[in-house]
């Protein structure tokens, strides 16, 4: 019944952005609800929304928390979302609106649900200008909030390393890092993104993390927070370093 009142009202913005809240409500309360919202057409009725209202905030934030629930650990569904202009809708609802933070971190939230482990996900989020849009939400959010853009930056990392090295990633990582001794998921996934940056070990990029105190700043996230550790970022890490970090707790 829902997806049809959405269906009806396609042009009705209220009934839209709460549509789309109820329906991330759903998709996360259990997996035949989930699969239900698929069934019957949800993810088109929630990327015509986003499409409908580009310039409404509430509508743009909740629909991006709408697609993260139903992409979320669900190929099938991620798949449906890239296809009917997910990714060009998610970098628009960020253009649209740069100084909402609401939207800008459901955006990123998303995103590094789609990105996650795909190259041509990430390569057509890099061809629609999402890397600069990504790092002005780092910039701008509330720490509380940065956690979001951080995981995005880690799920376009892959195949835009350079791209994000560009724009002075790996330093504004560390500055916040910096900045924000006690936010445990910023250290967390600063950890995490810096890793997934330099995992490739270009000369330049170690250089840069260097010669902006990027070991004494990781190091001092790991002795004073406990998070998930991976192999692979502590070993790029201690590359850097010239020796290991401190064991994982």
């Amino acid at each position: 019944m829902l997806v049809n009142v959405l269906r009806k009202h396609a042009l009705v913005r209220g009934l839209q952005s709460a549509g789309c809240i109820v329906l991330a409500e759903l998709a996360q309360s259990n997996k035949e609800s989930h699969d239900r919202i698929r069934d019957c057409a949800g993810i088109p009725l929630v990327l015509g929304a986003l499409e409908n209202h580009p310039y409404a905030g509430d509508v743009q934030e909740h629909g991006c928390r709408a697609l993260y629930c139903l992409a979320r650990h669900d190929a099938f569904n991620l798949h449906i979302v890239c296809a009917g202009k997910g990714i060009e809708l998610i970098v628009l609802a960020m253009k649209n609106h740069p100084r909402n933070g609401g939207v800008r971190c459901a955006a990123c939230l998303v995103i590094s649900q789609l990105a996650m482990d795909s190259k041509p996900t990430q390569d057509l989020f890099r061809s629609h200008g999402a890397i600069p849009l990504v790092l002005n939400t780092l910039v701008d959010s509330r720490p509380s909030n940065q956690q979001y853009s951080l995981l995005a930056v880690v799920s376009l990392a892959d195949v835009n390393d350079d791209g994000f090295a560009d724009l002075g990633a790996i330093e504004l990582i560390l500055n916040k890092m910096r900045q924000h001794p006690t936010e445990r998921m910023v250290q967390w996934y600063g950890y995490d993104a810096l890793g997934a940056l330099l995992s490739k070990k270009k000369k330049q990029h170690m250089e840069r993390f260097q010669k902006s105190h990027g070991v004494e700043t990781v190091q001092k996230a790991v002795n004073g927070h406990t998070f998930p550790r991976n192999a692979r970022t502590d070993r790029v890490l201690g590359a850097a370093k010239r020796g290991p970090f401190i064991k994982s707790r």
